[in-house]
């Protein structure tokens, strides 16, 4: 598992690389990458906070990121998420997962 903290309100995209069993990236040429949210490790239904579906900027290397709102940035506490990919082929997969954690700032714009 792996854990990312932010501070509440930050919407900063989150970047990822989507690499095999060697470390070396993957093309992602009309995958899907989902990152969903939730209170729970181990939800039985989708009751997820949100779900976001990353932007490929890079396809051949494997290169893809989550952009946020103010609204889903907008949480205070330590949270589950877990990124999936569907590829060409309508295989599901999941390739990270672990607590998002947000912590509270003086800031409130």
């Amino acid at each position: 598992m792996s854990e990312i903290t932010r501070y509440r309100g930050d919407t900063y995209p989150i970047y990822v690389t989507v690499q095999n069993e060697n470390s070396l990236p993957i093309d992602i040429t009309d995958w899907t990458l989902v990152m969903s949210l939730c209170d729970v490790s181990a939800p039985t239904v989708s009751d997820y906070i949100w779900q976001v579906t990353a932007s490929v900027s890079e396809p051949e290397n494997g290169a893809a990121f989550f952009d946020f709102s103010d609204e889903q940035m907008d949480l205070v506490g330590s949270f589950y998420y877990d990124i999936q990919i569907v590829d060409q082929a309508n295989k599901k997969r999941t390739i990270k997962k672990g607590t998002l954690k947000f912590l509270q700032d003086i800031n409130k714009d």
